[in-house]
């Protein structure tokens, strides 16, 4: 990123990154962009896994800290998804990327089952919202063992 003209006062930006895909050995790295003519930088990142990925922060090197969702300044927690992440960071003038551990559970095994019947109600408001509420009967195909 680079900014045309020089910016006096403070700017606030969010860089978004989405990663898809296997991984190598269940690793996934961290690092902050580099800014050369800018002095001490604070980071915040916010680490959200979807599915059934778990992540566990690796061995925290110098400049890298675990940080409670609810101590990041407000501004940045309103700025686009506001659910609380698997995982919030805090970087200030790391030396290396932070390493994370992204485990996969699988598939828990459960009953072949089948909607017997269904009822979905939705509900639209003025100004374009809707809330669909769904009520189901399931039928169990398969009993266990």
């Amino acid at each position: 990123m680079r900014f045309k003209r020089r910016i006096i006062g403070p700017i606030q930006f969010r860089i978004e990154y989405e990663r898809r895909g296997d991984r190598a050995g269940d690793r996934e790295s961290l690092s902050q962009f580099q800014f050369p003519d800018a002095r001490q930088i604070g980071y915040y990142f916010a680490v959200r896994a979807g599915g059934r990925l778990e992540i566990e922060p690796g061995t925290m090197t110098q400049g890298w800290q675990v940080s409670d969702w609810g101590t990041i300044p407000q501004s940045l927690r309103d700025v686009g998804n506001r659910t609380a992440p698997a995982l919030s960071l805090r970087a200030m003038s790391p030396t290396t990327p932070l390493s994370l551990r992204v485990i996969r559970h699988s598939l828990a095994d459960a009953l072949k089952l089948r909607v017997a019947s269904g009822n979905l109600t939705t509900v639209l408001s003025p100004t374009g919202d809707q809330l669909t509420a769904v009520d189901v009967s399931m039928e169990v195909i398969q009993r266990s063992r």
